[in-house]
């Protein structure tokens, strides 16, 4: 409650005093953490039966003259002595490929490669950019032919008359630059907002005097790069010709590196559109794959284990079954079950068992499938299709002969070519055998690409007390609301914090919002680029058709029809887009490996975004083509030739 006297005072972690010794800072965080309250490990409450279920990470600070290889040398002998020091069989292999990697690493690795791409989309939409206003500070130049003439018959030296245009497109450049940060200024809030839950350094991201710097050090690169050629070329006019003309001649040299800048323009817009293209349609793959359950009308939440004084083991049921009881008499409540983890959730164990059927060898690594604990309607509420035998019933309880059930992945691994059925397992450090009845479908774990996790499931009440999820599967018309379905379960017990109570498909959603994010961003990228590339088509073609007025009066005047100059026309702008297209399907082809691993059920050389982004593009040029061949056919061959 942001009391600042909190030091000292006594507050209750589920149902036990704990005193508050400090205050960490707003902006501490722990990798992949979202935690707001910190214990020392050594008064974390545990048993024979419970320890196991809790991973501890080892974060150590090297030492000035240490290195993570010299530390992950040093690291094997130390779990070779803890390895003897567990309190059941290890094998001999246990620890043998743990290794010290940087904390940064840890942090950010995931997300550099996914950041790479988005950079490197930005990045051709700003080559896209400036090829663009490159492409039409030509065509102003060469409209401006005459005047750059007279001022250089006046006496004005090329140097002059470069600082003139680049000090315009410096005006230009500076005025962008300016409107670009103010935008970002009030897109970022947005931006923030919207970017995914567990994104690292999120907290840090800020238009700060780096990124104030590194916008003006791009806009003077893109003068640099950009507006220098441009001034250069017009600077140096041909007196003779510019001051005959009427200033719309221009220099075809100047028309022509327009043109290629636009073909440049064209493939760089060609590759990021099948880029983003590739990434929407994966994306696209991916919400057509089977999960295994259902998530349709199924609400879920976190169940923290009560902190029962004492007999947890014989209590702990009793609490939970109490739950059931209680959320499944509420209205619109279909079915209501319990889960130790759920589906694209936390709490998964992954546990070493031993195979009645195939023993592991002395020194051998033993299997380590997952371990779920559920209530007996858990696999038809999430709608888990049974393949074979049982599923557990309210026959199986404690004191009663241990069973499992094993989804499809599990039976073909632990019994290659056998029926699982009446097969035994057990866990390496307990002697009881638990003896499977049923096989189910086998249901995506954490990742929508990997393939599924071998899994067991045990009925919970058999088991050691472990913090449950709770899932209730509700009628859409008259579901309960979250504040009643709060109120029930604080009616259990009110000791037990309940956080969230969401839509389960919202844990499926959040394992892709970053595949969803990176896919909307480039969307966006792609859509940008198409319509810069459309404008600079049009400069391109407007220019040209400015330059060859008089030519296209005297081809009126000599006979030409206005279908044949708008065709004309047309075919000049098509030809660019063609050539652009071109070069840029062998830079996209050349490129797609580079991609490969965001795909999921794509080939980077998908067919159908190879042939329809072509189309689409050369349909933009052809758009952006139309109105200059239009004002181009609508000449007037008189006034054209009066004009000259």
């Amino acid at each position: 409650g942001q009391d600042s006297g909190v030091v000292g005072r006594s507050i209750s972690l589920n149902g036990l005093p704990h005193i508050v010794i400090g205050v960490m800072s707003a902006d501490f965080r722990l990798p992949d953490m979202d935690a707001a309250l910190f214990i020392p490990v050594r008064a974390v409450r545990g048993s024979a039966d419970y320890w196991w279920t809790t991973y501890l990470r080892l974060i150590a600070r090297l030492k000035p003259d240490a290195s993570p290889p010299s530390a992950t040398t040093e690291l094997a002998l130390l779990l070779d002595r803890a390895r003897s020091a567990f309190p059941y069989r290890m094998p001999d292999t246990w620890g043998a490929g743990a290794t010290v990697t940087r904390l940064q690493e840890t942090v950010v690795g995931g997300s550099r490669s996914a950041l790479l791409l988005k950079m490197g989309a930005v990045a051709l939409v700003l080559l896209v950019a400036c090829a663009n206003v490159a492409t039409l500070y030509m065509g102003r130049a060469a409209t401006r032919a005459r005047e750059l003439a007279v001022r250089s018959a006046l006496g004005a030296g090329r140097g002059r008359i470069v600082r003139l245009l680049i000090t315009e497109c410096t005006v230009v450049a500076a005025l962008g630059t300016a409107a670009g940060l103010a935008l970002a200024a009030v897109a970022l809030r947005v931006m923030v907002a919207v970017i995914p839950a567990g994104t690292p350094r999120v907290s840090e991201i800020a238009l700060d005097a780096r990124v104030i710097g590194f916008g003006i050090v791009l806009m003077l690169a893109s003068i640099v790069l950009f507006g220098l050629g441009p001034s250069l070329r017009a600077a140096k006019p041909d007196l003779s010709s510019a001051i005959k003309g009427d200033g719309a001649s221009g220099r075809p040299t100047a028309l022509r590196s327009a043109s290629l800048l636009v073909v440049g323009q064209m493939a760089l817009v060609v590759v990021l559109v099948i880029g983003a293209g590739l990434i929407t349609r994966s994306v696209w793959q991916l919400r057509q794959v089977t999960l295994g359950f259902r998530t349709e009308q199924v609400l879920t939440t976190e169940l923290p284990l009560p902190s029962f004084a004492t007999d947890t083991v014989s209590r702990a049921p009793i609490y939970f079954a109490d739950v059931l009881e209680r959320t499944q008499a509420l209205p619109g409540v279909q079915q209501a079950a319990l889960s130790s983890s759920a589906p694209f959730g936390d709490g998964v164990v992954f546990a070493a068992m031993e195979v009645e059927a195939h023993p592991t060898p002395a020194g051998g690594v033993a299997p380590t499938p997952a371990v779920v604990a559920v209530s007996d309607d858990y696999f038809s509420a999430l709608d888990v299709p049974l393949v074979a035998g049982r599923l557990p019933s309210s026959s199986d309880r404690a004191g009663t002969q241990r069973v499992g059930v094993v989804d499809e992945a599990a039976a073909r691994t632990l019994w290659p070519n056998e029926d699982p059925i009446g097969q035994r397992i057990r866990y390496v450090w307990n002697q009881d055998w638990i003896t499977i009845v049923g096989v189910v479908g086998n249901v995506k774990r954490n990742d929508l690409t990997a393939e599924p996790v071998a899994s067991v499931y045990v009925p919970f009440v058999q088991g050691a007390p472990r913090e449950m999820r709770l899932f209730l599967r509700v009628d859409e018309q008259m579901a309960p609301s979250v504040a009643v379905i709060r109120e029930t379960l604080q009616a259990a017990d009110r000791t037990v914090p309940i956080e969230r109570i969401e839509p389960l498909d919202n844990l499926v959603i959040g394992s892709t919002a970053q595949t969803n994010f990176a896919a909307g961003l480039l969307a966006v990228f792609a859509l940008i680029a198409l319509l810069l590339g459309g404008v600079g088509v049009y400069g391109v073609m407007s220019a040209s058709v400015n330059r060859r007025t008089r030519e296209l009066g005297v081809r009126m005047a000599l006979g030409a029809q206005r279908a044949q100059v708008l065709r004309m026309v047309l075919q000049h702008g098509l030809r660019l887009a063609i050539a652009g297209v071109m070069l840029g399907l062998a830079l996209a082809v050349a490129g797609a490996r580079l991609i490969e691993r965001f795909l999921y059920g794509v080939s980077p050389f998908d067919a159908f975004i190879f042939v329809s982004v072509p189309v689409v593009l050369v349909a933009t040029a052809v758009i952006a083509t139309f109105m200059p061949a239009l004002r181009a056919s609508r000449v007037t061959p008189m006034i054209a030739i009066r004009g000259e």
